[in-house]
C-alpha cells in the first residue's frame, strides 16, 4: 500500500516538480516493489485510478460523462455483487471465481458475520480490525462491513457521507491530484479494513493529501505529496553524500 501512494505521488511529482531523475527512480522502486509483493490490491487500486486519470484528460465533455456514468455503473454492479455474495443464501460458480479471486475474503467474511451478533443500527461498538482474528483466525478485510458490524448501519453512513462529501468539494475546485488520490482510497478500502481508522498510517497519509488540498487556494496545487517528495529527496541526497564520505 505505501509503494501504491509511493508511485502516485512520484507520477505527480514527475508531471509538475523540476527533480525529475528522483521521482522517475521512486515509480521504478514502487513498481518493484508491487510486482514482488504478490498482493493485486494495490494493482487494481492503481488501474481504477489510471482509468480515472483517461477519464478527466477526455476533451469530449459528452463522452467524458458517458464513460464516467459506465465507470459508476461498474462500480455499483460490483458492489451490488459483493453484498449479494456475503449476505445471501443462494451461491454459484461466480461466487467461487470471485471469492478465490479475493483470497477468500468472502467467505471469511460470511464466517465472521455468522459469529458476531451485531445490532444493524448502532453495531457492536468500535473495536481494533484485528479482533475478529481471535475467532478461528478469521478476519474482515472490508471498510463497509467493519464499519457495519462495528458502528451499525449509522456509522457507515456517516462516515461515507463524511468522506464524499470532502471528494464533492475536491470535484468543485477540479483539483484533481486529490481526486486520484480519492479515487485510490475508495477502492483501496473494499478490499481492506483501513478506513478513517488514526492508528492506520496509510489512512493518515491518503487524507492528509486529501484534506490539506482543500484548504489551500483554488488553483495552488501545493499538497502533502510534494512536501513528502521533498523530504524524501533531502533523505536520497544525504544518503548519497554519506556513500561518497564512506568510499572516500
Amino acid at each position: 500500500m505505501f509503494a501504491s501512494v509511493l508511485f502516485l505521488v512520484s507520477c505527480y511529482q514527475f508531471k509538475v516538480a523540476k527533480n525529475k531523475l528522483f521521482s522517475l527512480i521512486s515509480i521504478v522502486f514502487a513498481i518493484v516493489i508491487l510486482i514482488n509483493s504478490g498482493s493485486r490490491t494495490p494493482i487494481v487500486c492503481l488501474l481504477t485510478v489510471i482509468i480515472v486519470w483517461v477519464i478527466c484528460n477526455i476533451k469530449n465533455k459528452m463522452m467524458r460523462i458517458i464513460l464516467s456514468c459506465i465507470l459508476l455503473s461498474v462500480g455499483i454492479g460490483a458492489l451490488y455483487l459483493y453484498i449479494r455474495f456475503v449476505f445471501g443464501h443462494e451461491l454459484g460458480s461466480l461466487y467461487t471465481t470471485v471469492n478465490e479471486f479475493s483470497s477468500y475474503r468472502i467467505s471469511y467474511a460470511r464466517e465472521v458475520l455468522k459469529k458476531i451478533d451485531f445490532n444493524w443500527l448502532v453495531g457492536i461498538g468500535i473495536a481494533s480490525p484485528g479482533f475478529v482474528k481471535e475467532m478461528e483466525n478469521l478476519s474482515l478485510d472490508s471498510t463497509l462491513l467493519y464499519y457495519l458490524v462495528t458502528s451499525g448501519m449509522v456509522g457507515l453512513l456517516g462516515c461515507c457521507v463524511a468522506f464524499f462529501g470532502l471528494m464533492l468539494r475536491h470535484f468543485r475546485l477540479k483539483n484533481r491530484f486529490q481526486i486520484y488520490v480519492g479515487t485510490f482510497y475508495v477502492v483501496f478500502n473494499l478490499f481492506e479494513n483501513q478506513f478513517l481508522l488514526p492508528d492506520v498510517n496509510t489512512t493518515l497519509i491518503c487524507l492528509s493529501i486529501i484534506c490539506i488540498g482543500l484548504s489551500l487556494p483554488g488553483t495552488q496545487v501545493v499538497t502533502v505529496a510534494s512536501l513528502v517528495h521533498r523530504w524524501l529527496d533531502d533523505i536520497f541526497n544525504s544518503l548519497k553524500v554519506k556513500s561518497y564520505d564512506n568510499i572516500q
